[in-house]
């Protein structure tokens, strides 16, 4: 029996862009939010970015609240969210081959994970000053998917067992627990900062489920030789063995 060490390449791929779309946006995000003029949907007179009073989707707007144009933060911030659900896209397509079979829970995830990654790029293309329910139905398309295959990936880590797979059921459930505080949190205020919690349990979640599926594209195989083969090898490396000598011999 011999056994070697086989990369599925298309996985591999998969995981390593999305990571890279997470490293993206993270990384543009907070330049977005130097680049932001002012203003807030409570007070207009503001200036830069407020963590506390303006939301992420101010980042995305062709005009700031106080007026200003915002182009130049838009630009980067609208970009970074489409990247980001491209990369998410892309993953979820490729996930199914780190499964041995795929069942309809797993098949509804998978789908449920593609529609989140479409909702990323709708709210990246349609700023919110300008598409208001568009953006909003993006948004909705891009958390509500995103929260139920969370619960369909916590049932199956949990049933599964591991340390891994019980540290992907904790991130799990404090997504979908954020998203449900995100929902029925009432004051300006404290939507706006369980937004950014939201967020970053997103981001947390997506990053742990790709290295977790990383991990499915290294695998084993095995594979058991006949008599014949053996015989073969054996005598290919005899030969070689004499060979050797040979010239050995001869100098």
């Amino acid at each position: 029996m011999r056994s070697s060490l086989q990369i599925d390449k298309s996985l591999m791929l998969a995981v390593g862009l999305a990571l890279a779309s997470v490293v993206q946006f993270v990384a543009v995000v907070p330049r977005a939010m130097q680049l932001y003029p002012g203003g807030t949907i409570l007070d207009a007179t503001t200036r830069g970015y407020s963590w506390n009073e303006n939301w992420l989707s101010d980042l995305g707007r062709v005009r700031a609240f106080n007026g200003d144009d915002n182009r130049a933060s838009a630009k980067l911030f609208n970009r970074s969210v489409v990247v980001l659900g491209i990369g998410m896209i892309l993953f979820f397509l490729a996930s199914n081959r780190a499964f041995e079979e795929m069942t309809p829970l797993r098949a509804i995830g998978q789908m449920s994970g593609v529609l989140a990654g479409v909702g990323l790029i709708g709210v990246g293309f349609t700023p919110v000053d300008r598409f208001y329910t568009a953006h909003m139905n993006s948004l909705l398309l891009w958390i509500i998917p995103m929260a139920g295959y969370a619960v369909i990936l916590a049932i199956e880590c949990f049933n599964s067992g591991g340390f891994l797979n019980q540290l992907l059921a904790a991130a799990c459930t404090l997504l979908v627990l954020g998203v449900g505080y995100y929902a029925l949190s009432t004051a300006t205020t404290e939507v706006i900062r369980v937004q950014k919690l939201v967020a970053v349990l997103s981001i947390s979640w997506f990053v742990m489920l790709a290295a977790r599926v990383s991990m499915a594209a290294f695998y084993i195989i095995v594979r058991s030789n006949t008599r014949s083969q053996i015989a073969n090898e054996q005598a290919t490396s005899y030969i070689r063995k004499m060979e050797k000598n040979r010239k050995k011999s001869q100098r």
